[in-house]
């Protein structure tokens, strides 16, 4: 687990875009990140997948 927590907040730190699933929300609790889901997180649904990997051409969210 602790590779999972070191990959998500560096990807945080770094203003990378996080795409999510439910069950990623644990591990965002466990590193502090839950409260601080901004728009540089998606959730990876059928309806928004195609967006995040549109959105994935930035390779970052400046305005975290």
């Amino acid at each position: 687990m602790y590779e999972a927590k070191d990959f998500v907040l560096d990807a945080f730190a770094h203003h990378k875009f996080i795409g999510y699933t439910d069950d990623c929300l644990a591990l965002f609790k466990e590193t502090n990140l839950s409260d601080k889901i901004d728009n540089g997180f998606f959730e990876l649904t059928r309806l928004n997948s195609d967006k995040f990997v549109t959105i994935l051409s930035e390779l970052r969210f400046w305005k975290r």
